[in-house]
């Protein structure tokens, strides 16, 4: 099990899962923008999304500040995404 995370159809799905796929059924595959491993900080209240899911590929930052669905537990955390030439991208989330 690891921290993996996803972007479908303009959502945000998150989890502690084996595989990248444990977090879409599986007839949406094709929706799938890519997703990768995230590190939580509570204390913070900061998410940092990095690396890439081997069922998905990559994400890019644009996925990502398409996003209009977030899980409401997320609602006060920034997120930051490193992207693979390194840069960080922060995404703010305003509900």
């Amino acid at each position: 099990m690891a921290a993996k995370w996803i972007v479908i159809n303009n959502e945000f799905r998150f989890g502690n899962v084996g595989l990248h796929e444990e977090l879409i059924e599986s007839d949406v595959r094709k929706d799938v923008k890519g997703g990768g491993l995230f590190k939580f900080t509570p204390e913070n209240k900061t998410i940092l999304l990095f690396g890439e899911s081997f069922d998905f590929g990559t994400c890019e930052a644009s996925d990502l500040y398409k996003v209009n669905k977030w899980p409401a537990r997320l609602d006060d955390f920034k997120i930051h995404f490193l992207d693979e030439a390194n840069s960080e991208h922060t995404i703010r989330i305003q509900d």
